[in-house]
C-alpha cells in the first residue's frame, strides 16, 4: 500500500509569498499548503498510477492507496477506520511507504553528503497532566511552598532529569550508512561498549540525534493562578513525551514518579492523548530492498539507512496487518527547506515533483510483482 494523507494544516495567507491553497508555480517552485506535507506524494502516487495505466502496465499483485483525510488531527476517522476494516477483511500487507523521511543532508552527525533515511519505526507518544492543589489564601502571608513552587520545582527535576539515553538505537543507521560515515564513528558504534560516554558527549547536545536515541520530554503549558494577590488553590502543567522504540508508557509515568519524589503531585495520561512506540520493521525484508533499490534507481547511489521517525504518521493505524512498514518522501532535501512543512511560503521544486512521480511509477512496479525478490534478482 502507497499512502499519503489528503489533509494539511492552517495558514495565514497575510504571511505567504503567494496565496497558500492557489498551487502557483513560480521561480521553478509550486508554491503552496501540502507541497511538502504531504500533497506531493499524494499527486507523485496518483499520476504514477495514471502514467502506467495509460501505458497498459498491469500488477502483478494488488496495490493499494491509503489516502486519509485527518492525518493531522490523528487519522481517527480516517486510516484508522481503513486499518479496522483490513483487519476485520483478514487483509495483510506485504509493504506499506508513507511519508517519511528523505534524501538529505546533516540529520547524521558525522555525515557528510546527502543519505536516503527510511524510517522504520516512529516514536510513541504521551501527554501527561501534572496537577498540585494547596492551601489557597492572601499572598500577603504566604505558606512556605504554594502550589505553583511545588509544581515548578517538579517540572525542574523532569527536565533535569530526561529519560536515559540508548545509543545502540542508532547502529542500524551508521550500519545503513557505511562508509558515507567517517572510520572513526563506524569504529565508536561498533563498540558502544568502549566509545559510548564519548558519543553520548558528542550526540546528547544535538537536538535531533538527543531525540533520535532516547525518550524526550517537553514542557509544553503551564496555568496557575488569576490574581497577582491570590495564593492559587491549583497549578497545573502539560508536558509531552515522545517514546523511543523500547521503552513503555508505564516507564515514562514510572520514570516520572521517580525523579519527581513528591506526593503531592499528581499526574495521569490525558485521554486520547498516548500511543505507544512502533514496532520496527526489518530492514532486510524484500519490501525494504525494493525500496532501496527505487530510491537509488530514480536518486542515484545515496547511502540508504533506517532510522525511527520523530514524528508521527497514520502508520500506527495499520501495525495490526503489516509487518513491514517504511516511512520515506521521495524528495532530496536541502537546508533550505527547513521550517518549511507547516511554516511559511512552502513549497517544492517543479523537477522534485517529476522525481516523485518518478520513484511512485518504479516502485509500483517493482512492488506489484508476486515475488518482489524475483524482481530485485533481475536488477
Amino acid at each position: 500500500m502507497l499512502m499519503a494523507h489528503q489533509d494539511v494544516v492552517s495558514a495565514d495567507s497575510t504571511e505567504w509569498t503567494h496565496p497558500p491553497f492557489e498551487g502557483k508555480i513560480t521561480d521553478g517552485f509550486i508554491w503552496g499548503r501540502g507541497t511538502l506535507d504531504i500533497k506531493n506524494q499524494l499527486i507523485g502516487i496518483m499520476e504514477a498510477a495514471e502514467t502506467l495505466l495509460s501505458q497498459g502496465y498491469r500488477p502483478e499483485r494488488t496495490i493499494l492507496f491509503g489516502l486519509g483525510h485527518d492525518e493531522e488531527t490523528g487519522g481517527v476517522n480516517g486510516c484508522k477506520i481503513l486499518g479496522q476494516l483490513f483487519k476485520e477483511r483478514g487483509i495483510h500487507l506485504a509493504g506499506i511507504v508513507d511519508e517519511g523521511g528523505g534524501i538529505m543532508e546533516g540529520l547524521a552527525a558525522g555525515v557528510r553528503g546527502p543519505i536516503a533515511l527510511v524510517g522504520v519505526s516512529e516514536k510513541g507518544y504521551l501527554t501527561v497532566e501534572f496537577t498540585v492543589h494547596s492551601q489557597p489564601g492572601h499572598s500577603s502571608t504566604p505558606p512556605p511552598q504554594t502550589s505553583i513552587g511545588i509544581l515548578a520545582k517538579a517540572l525542574a527535576r523532569l527536565e533535569a532529569h530526561p529519560m536515559p539515553t540508548h545509543l545502540r538505537r542508532l547502529r542500524p543507521m551508521y550500519h545503513g550508512i557505511g562508509i558515507a560515515a567517517p572510520l572513526y564513528i563506524q569504529v565508536a558504534f561498533s563498540n558502544v561498549w568502549l566509545f559510548g560516554p564519548l558519543l553520548k558527549r558528542w550526540l546528547v547536545p544535538r537536538a535531533e540525534m538527543n531525540a533520535s536515541m532516547r525518550t524526550t520530554t517537553a514542557l509544553t503549558i503551564i496555568n496557575g493562578g488569576v490574581e497577582d494577590n491570590t495564593i492559587p488553590a491549583e497549578a497545573k502543567a502539560i508536558v509531552n513525551f515522545r517514546l523511543l522504540p523500547g521503552d513503555s508508557i508505564a516507564d515514562v509515568l514510572w520514570h516520572a514518579k521517580k525523579v519527581i519524589k513528591d506526593e503531592r503531585v499528581k499526574f495521569k495520561p490525558v485521554e486520547g492523548k498516548f500511543n505507544e512506540a512502533l514496532p520496527v520493521s526489518p530492514n532486510n525484508a524484500p519490501a525494504y530492498q525494493g525500496l532501496s533499490t527505487v530510491i537509488r534507481q530514480v536518486f542515484g547511489n545515496y547511502p540508504v539507512a533506517p532510522f525511527v521517525m520523530l514524528g508521527g504518521t497514520d502508520c500506527q493505524h495499520f501495525v495490526p496487518v503489516c509487518d513491514h512498514i517504511y516511512r520515506f518522501t521521495s524528495v532530496v532535501m536541502d537546508p533550505s527547506f527547513m521550517g518549511l512543512e507547516h511554516g511559511i511560503d512552502e513549497r517544492i521544486p517543479v523537477e522534485a515533483m517529476g522525481k516523485m512521480v518518478q520513484f511512485y511509477a518504479q516502485l509500483i512496479q517493482v512492488w506489484g510483482t508476486k515475488v518482489m525478490t524475483d524482481h530485485l534478482r533481475k536488477e
